[in-house]
């Protein structure tokens, strides 16, 4: 592949770690599909861990 058909390089952007909270607000986007419900609010879920792997 020559130098004029490569493409640019790309920027990667570090982040943070998701907090609790993150993952708790992205679970509400989980919508039961008979009671149109997220799982968040019908208490599906017990709790979250974060793994710092």
């Amino acid at each position: 592949m020559s130098e004029e058909n490569a493409l640019p390089a790309q920027e990667v952007a570090l982040t943070a770690m998701p907090t609790v909270d993150d993952v708790i607000e992205a679970l509400k986007d989980v919508i039961d599909p008979e009671l149109m419900v997220n799982v968040v609010d019908l208490g599906l879920v017990y709790g979250v861990n974060i793994d710092d792997e």
